[in-house]
């Protein structure tokens, strides 16, 4: 799910749905998006079938627009009865599969463009992440 594109670089975020920290993360990806390109790979790592449903609903539209709007109600725990399609279980499988090979140790998994993952040291917050972006020295934990 691509969810902004910005000008200072890109970020890959591993989310599940029904993951409390992804959740909190979610006004954070705000921020980050004003600057950032984003793409969002919805996860069930976390809430295992629950989440699956929830991130098959998300990947079953085809409009970014629509999919980031389905994210944002999957995340605040909105359910959607009805629409279902194989390939959105099917993309939900290859993400999880992917998130294991990676051996991520918890989400949300944030990585950039050169395939670096932010570091467990740095808060998951827009202005730590930004800094870890730009090179910076940032602040412990």
């Amino acid at each position: 799910v691509q969810r902004s594109k910005g000008g200072k670089g890109t970020l890959y975020v591993f989310s599940d749905p029904l993951c409390q920290h992804c959740q909190e993360f979610e006004p954070e990806l705000d921020r980050l998006a004003k600057d950032y390109t984003i793409y969002l790979f919805p996860v069930s790592v976390i809430g295992g079938e629950a989440s699956r449903q929830h991130a098959s609903l998300v990947l079953c539209l085809e409009k970014t627009g629509q999919r980031l709007a389905q994210w944002k109600d999957a995340v605040q725990d909105i359910r959607e009865e009805g629409l279902r399609c194989s390939d959105g279980g099917a993309a939900v499988a290859a993400n999880d599969q992917f998130f294991r090979v990676m051996r991520f140790a918890g989400t949300p998994a944030i990585i950039n463009a050169a395939g670096e993952q932010v570091p467990d040291t740095i808060p998951n917050t827009a202005a730590a992440i930004d800094q870890w972006m730009s090179g910076r020295a940032i602040a412990q934990k």
